[in-house]
């Protein structure tokens, strides 16, 4: 019943969604792919493929990581992906090769049982906490598994379970393996309504990624505009955060050479009018070494850490809960992040702990600043040793994840049911 009314609303609610989702995507020069979302345009797979979704960018590249791993465990077993974002799915075709994409459709039920139809997966791997109450009823009615990898519910995305738990704990109860990043994770799951047998802390798959690359010419070039200056970097951020940093660093701001990346670069446009002057975007011809610069396209965080000297974590200075610290660290850079980083509190306490991140606010960020610079070598360190220590994550899922499927083939074969 309360699964119904989900759908009434999702569906009362489609003409509102899909102007959003048109008037945002045009904004960054993709299409809506309205039709595909509406009714469901399956890959054309054989069956008995893992199905693996992975909503966007982030989600993607663990999607990868993690399906390489199985690839080598067991070679014959046929992946396909999902994606809702285009950035998701076009990481997803650059990063693997010979594999099936589709976009992601709408939760509608109107989609599933056509969807699974077609593709008839062995299973559907969601990659963090992807859940969906259509799609697992529909995988339930048709005895398909859904499984977690990667999952992680913060204290604050638990209590917004909690209160549609009418709806919610079906979903959790439908998990058939619940992999978690972290003890916390865990026990929220289980409080959620996944069975305990089911679910394991597992790490996190991120702390097994490697580096952004660097572009060489784009290195050079922020090389000539930085100069002698430190590179002050934020990374990922999100809206207000960039004005507001400015604003604290006051005076100390001269001092550095700063490069903003904003988590989505179409808003790179809007940054350069809203910010006091100099300003100028990465792709414009000219940067002059007095300006602050945009990130205005994807691609380019791994050339900005390569001269960073100190990063700021963006997501984290406004209620969001933060980006991914991993890729820094990676890069051996220190980072200061805000005080939400509840979207990785236990990385960035681990982090924090080991010297490589210090959680700061507006107020004080220009003092912390210039404590955290004559050790940013040593807290850069100290980043990318405490991540090198936590890696395995990638490997304790993909077996995990690979029994789970070759027990419930055994079973299959002799006749009952996993």
């Amino acid at each position: 019943m309360f699964r119904h009314l989900y759908s009434l609303v999702h569906v009362l609610a489609l003409p509102i969604l899909a102007w959003q989702l048109v008037r945002k995507y045009r904004r960054e020069g993709h299409s809506a792919e309205i039709t595909a979302r509406l009714v469901g345009q399956p890959p054309q797979v054989a069956p008995g493929g893992l199905w693996i979704h992975a909503c966007s960018l982030g989600e993607a590249q663990v999607a990868m990581t993690l399906a390489q791993a199985m690839t080598e465990l067991s070679p014959a077993r046929a992946i396909w992906f999902t994606s809702t974002t285009p950035a998701g799915l076009n990481r997803l075709r650059d990063g693997t090769s010979g594999n099936s994409f589709a976009i992601f459709p709408w939760d509608l039920p109107w989609v599933w049982d056509t969807w699974l139809s077609a593709t008839q997966p062995v299973a559907c791997l969601l990659i963090e906490t992807e859940l969906w109450p259509n799609l697992m009823a529909a995988c339930r009615r048709r005895g398909i598994p859904v499984l977690l990898a990667n999952g992680r519910v913060s204290t604050r995305s638990m209590r917004g379970y909690q209160r549609w738990s009418w709806l919610s704990r079906p979903m959790w109860e439908g998990l058939s393996l619940a992999l978690m990043q972290g003890s916390s994770d865990r026990d929220h799951a289980i409080l959620l309504g996944a069975s305990p047998q089911s679910a394991t802390v597992c790490g996190s798959i991120k702390l097994d990624q490697v580096p952004p690359d660097a572009d060489p010419t784009l290195v050079s070039r922020l090389q000539q505009w930085a100069s002698d200056r430190p590179v002050l970097a934020l990374i990922s951020s999100h809206p207000t955060e960039e004005v507001e940093i400015l604003a604290a660093l006051g005076d100390s701001r001269d001092q550095w050479a700063v490069v903003i990346v904003p988590r989505h670069p179409i808003r790179s446009a809007e940054l350069a009018v809203q910010l006091m002057p100099p300003v100028v975007r990465l792709s414009d011809p000219q940067l002059p070494p007095d300006a602050i610069v945009i990130v205005d396209r994807f691609g380019a965080i791994g050339s900005v850490l390569a001269l960073t000297t100190v990063a700021l974590l963006g997501g984290t200075w406004i209620p969001h809960g933060g980006q991914n610290p991993i890729e820094i660290a990676r890069w051996r850079r220190p980072m200061i992040a805000g005080m939400h980083v509840f979207n990785f509190s236990e990385i960035c306490a681990g982090l924090a702990e080991a010297g490589g991140l210090v959680q700061s606010r507006y107020d004080q960020l220009a003092d912390d600043l210039a404590r955290v610079y004559p050790e940013a070598a040593s807290r850069g360190q100290a980043a990318y040793d405490w991540v090198d220590q936590q890696s395995g994550a990638t490997q304790r899922q993909a077996t995990a994840i690979d029994q789970y499927l070759l027990q419930r083939d055994a079973h299959a074969h002799e006749g009952s049911p996993l």
